[in-house]
């Protein structure tokens, strides 16, 4: 398989599941859209690892991209505490 377009590689990694998210958050809780969400991401990361190697790795995508498993957990954290305040600001009364 050849070099992968730009456009292609920017919609996997960010609309699909922006999308998933926003059709999501409309019937599901706050932590389950996140966690649709990250199911989406690592789905993704699967199908284009085997679509770049040939090879299915659905359990080491991550170190095959050179990313630790690691270094994702304060990004995970963070994305937690931005949800956590975005209901907190949405249960706020409007004056």
């Amino acid at each position: 398989m050849g070099p992968t377009p730009p456009a292609i590689f920017y919609l996997l990694l960010y609309i699909v599941p922006i999308t998933a998210g926003i059709v999501g958050g409309k019937y599901l809780t706050i932590v389950s859209t996140f966690c649709l969400m990250v199911g989406v991401l690592w789905a993704e990361g699967v199908l284009t690892m085997l679509a770049m190697t040939g090879e299915f790795r659905p359990s080491g995508f991550l170190l095959g991209m050179f990313v630790s498993p690691g270094g994702l957990v304060p990004l995970l954290i963070f994305l937690l505490v931005a949800l956590r305040v975005s209901k907190r600001r949405q249960s706020l009364p409007t004056r």
